[in-house]
């Protein structure tokens, strides 16, 4: 058919417009149409039953709508299901996990909360045991504290056995102490350096758990060697002179001749029994220089029968060959350089007949 009038666009286009919305409405799509497109669009429409609700399918969270003709609007529900609320938990090492399981379905919007309460702890759930602070498990709003038991740091004791061991004993009772330094002291019984001189009794040095603050000597002992020898006389000698009590011939002459110049020499010599006139007992001292008669002295001691004893001061005596010192000394003793010892005789006191003893000490 031929169109032979003038037609307004515009109106043509609005033609256009309304058939492409029918085409949509019964294929169900959005797509665009030109007039050329039209025909093939219109061909394709389904025909047959309309379609409606109960055509929909839900799969999960997806309603599919077959193709086909809606005579009405169709709808179709998913699933629904109830917001899920968390479960709240906390581990040993302070993690809090906060859980939700949700079932499937459509949830609507909302807010749902889960909540844990803690053990609330404070300072007086803390405990001491010994060193030992224990805090239990719970939740600290604020600091706590508690303190172990405290002690006072001890003095150490000292104690001294009959050993003389010294044993220092520290007796700490338990608890926390602060830093320090406590010390002790025990006075031993002290007794100072001495030189101790031996005598003719006991002394005691050291006495016993006495602690010496310095040296405890024993001086040394001189020791007093010589020889010792019998002469008998079988009557007086009454003449003045040298008596030769040991020759130079006596084996003791050698070992006399060998200490004849010692400082200590001494001579004794002394009848071993008295008699009605004289028993004489003498001993004769080197002190100092030799040959000296002021420097070389003795003492006589004589005895008699009845007991009394007269001593008489010896101005010299001479203990070297060479000097006889003052004449008319009485007791004089002289050793030679071949070691021989002689006494000297004076008329008035005679050597009286009998045994004597002779000593000669260095």
């Amino acid at each position: 058919m031929a169109i032979d009038k003038a037609v307004d666009s515009s109106v043509l286009d609005g033609y256009f417009d309304d058939i492409a919305d029918a085409i949509r409405a019964k294929n169900g799509n959005a797509s665009t149409y030109t007039p050329a497109q039209m025909p093939a669009a219109i061909a394709a429409i389904p025909t047959g039953p309309a379609k409606s609700s109960s055509d929909l399918t839900v799969s999960g969270a997806t309603v599919t709508a077959p193709a086909g003709l809606y005579a009405q609007d169709a709808s179709k529900s998913v699933a629904t299901a109830t917001q899920a609320t968390p479960s709240v938990s906390i581990d040993g090492d302070g993690l809090v996990t906060a859980t939700a399981t949700q079932t499937a379905g459509y949830v609507s919007a909302g807010s749902k909360s889960g909540t844990l309460q803690l053990t609330k702890r404070t300072s007086s759930d803390l405990s001491a045991s010994g060193a030992t602070v224990t805090a239990p498990a719970g939740y600290y709003p604020s600091a706590a504290s508690t303190a172990v038991s405290s002690a006072t740091h001890a003095a150490p004791s000292i104690s001294v056995s009959s050993g003389g061991l010294i044993t220092a004993t520290h007796v700490q009772s338990a608890g926390y102490g602060s830093a320090d330094t406590k010390s002790a002291t025990q006075q031993l019984t002290v007794q100072a350096g001495t030189t101790i001189t031996p005598g003719a009794t006991e002394q005691v040095a050291v006495a016993a758990g006495k602690y010496t603050t310095g040296d405890v000597k024993v001086a040394a002992v001189v020791q007093n060697t010589g020889v010792v020898t019998h002469f008998t006389l079988s009557s007086n000698i009454a003449t003045t002179g040298w008596y030769t009590a040991i020759a130079s011939t006596s084996p003791l002459a050698a070992q006399i001749a060998a200490h004849r110049d010692d400082p200590s020499l001494a001579v004794m010599y002394y009848k071993t029994t008295a008699s009605s006139a004289a028993g004489l007992g003498f001993v004769a001292a080197k002190q100092g220089l030799i040959g000296s008669s002021a420097a070389n002295q003795g003492t006589q001691y004589r005895t008699n029968t009845s007991g009394g004893a007269a001593v008489t001061a010896m101005s010299n005596v001479d203990l070297k060959e060479g000097t006889n010192g003052v004449s008319g000394g009485v007791g004089r003793v002289k050793i030679n350089s071949d070691g021989s010892v002689e006494l000297y005789v004076y008329s008035s006191y005679p050597l009286l007949a009998g045994e004597y003893v002779l000593a000669v000490m260095w």
